[in-house]
């Protein structure tokens, strides 16, 4: 790469969270193909970055260009560590994660020991579905806590999470909760070091067309206080398996 190309791409990921150019670093991994498709499921920045990656595909070195976008991530995080805003809905110019059903997959396939995935509606979408199916078959441990009917009258439209995997289920039983009281949390939590909270359901409507607004962090003193009420509230038979 020249200076001049270095310097070009340095401006075009210097528009996008650090999340956002770790998505784009990984891609690179998996060839011009990954880059291709992370283009195609995204909009705004993220996809003007991407086309900026393949132009450089042609003739620059792959690794190179990896190694550039790496180097910009940690400068991002330097500049506000560990934090990253997500957004759906009508697009915004300027430094903005996108957050899609996509993003969630990313998080479940970056985790090497456990998800919690918690959400009053969870449809199982393919991405994540084909996500939690890959975490589980290299042994992580996947529990998942959401809604159900049989527990809450006013909520429709719930199925099982991720049939035919294996899975942890957890409901909040209507024997358990106050009358009217609802299941409402939106929250991913990844090796407890990462933890996604928002407004969005894990559904397509959430998390490709409403607008919806989270954060994301990496930081284990939150992720692992979530794990610990979650785990309190089992143990106290609050939250039960079914």
């Amino acid at each position: 790469m020249t200076n001049d190309e270095v310097q070009r791409l340095v401006a075009v990921a210097a528009s996008l969270p650090a999340g956002d150019i770790d998505k784009i670093a990984a891609a690179i991994c998996e060839g011009i193909g990954g880059v291709r498709l992370l283009r195609n499921g995204s909009a705004g920045s993220m996809r003007h970055a991407c086309s900026a990656v393949l132009a450089l595909a042609n003739h620059a070195d792959l690794s190179e260009v990896r190694g550039v976008l790496r180097a910009v991530a940690v400068h991002r995080r330097s500049q506000s560590p560990g934090v990253d805003i997500v957004w759906t809905g009508p697009e915004v110019p300027g430094s903005i994660s996108r957050l899609t059903s996509q993003v969630v997959a990313d998080m479940v396939d970056q985790a090497h020991r456990d998800v919690t995935l918690i959400s009053f509606a969870l449809h199982n979408e393919p991405n994540l579905v084909d996500a939690v199916s890959r975490a589980v078959d290299r042994g992580v441990f996947i529990q998942v806590l959401c809604e159900r009917d049989i527990d809450n009258p006013n909520f429709r439209g719930g199925s099982l999470p991720f049939p035919g995997i294996s899975v942890t289920r957890l409901c909040w039983p209507a024997s358990h909760r106050p009358p009217g009281a609802s299941m409402h949390a939106k929250v991913v939590v990844v090796d407890a070091e990462m933890v996604l909270i928002g407004s969005a359901n894990i559904t397509g409507t959430a998390l490709l067309r409403n607008i919806e607004c989270g954060v994301l962090l990496r930081d284990q003193s939150v992720a692992g206080e979530i794990i610990t009420t979650i785990n309190t509230l089992v143990s106290r038979g609050e939250l039960m398996t079914y």
